[in-house]
C-alpha cells in the first residue's frame, strides 16, 4: 500500500525525504514539529522555557531566543506536543506547529 514503507521507516533516504517533503510523518502515528518563531517582549520568559525544554543553559537560550527561529521538538506525540504549546502559550508565546500525518490518505493533524 502507497506509504506504508515511509511510514514504517523501511523506505530508502530519497523516499523518506519525499514522504516529510509531503507531510507525512516518521511512524504510524500523527507527529508533530513545534518551532519558536517569535518571542516578541517575552523573550526572557521564553528563554526560560526554552533552556529548560532543551536542557541548555539559559544564557544559550537567551541567544537562540534572539536569533530565532528555535526548534522546540520534532516527531513528537499530540500529547507531548500540545504540552509544550500550551506551556508557551501559557506566558503569551506563540510557536508554530507542524503535523505530519501518518499516512499519504490522512489528513494533516492539528493541534487545539
Amino acid at each position: 500500500m502507497d506509504g506504508v514503507d515511509e511510514a514504517l521507516g523501511e523506505a530508502g533516504a530519497a523516499e523518506q525525504d519525499a514522504a516529510r517533503a509531503a507531510g507525512v510523518g516518521p511512524g504510524i502515528f500523527a507527529a508533530f514539529e513545534l518551532t519558536l518563531a517569535c518571542a516578541g517582549e517575552q523573550v526572557k520568559a521564553a528563554a526560560q522555557r526554552v533552556a529548560q525544554l532543551l536542557d541548555i543553559p539559559v544564557s544559550e537560550a537567551l541567544a537562540r531566543c534572539r536569533a530565532l527561529p528555535v526548534l522546540l521538538g520534532e516527531a513528537l506525540d499530540r500529547r507531548r506536543a500540545q504540552a509544550i504549546k500550551d506551556d508557551f502559550e501559557a506566558i503569551g508565546v506563540r510557536v508554530q506547529v507542524r503535523g505530519f500525518k501518518p499516512f499519504p490518505w490522512m489528513d494533516v493533524p492539528v493541534l487545539r
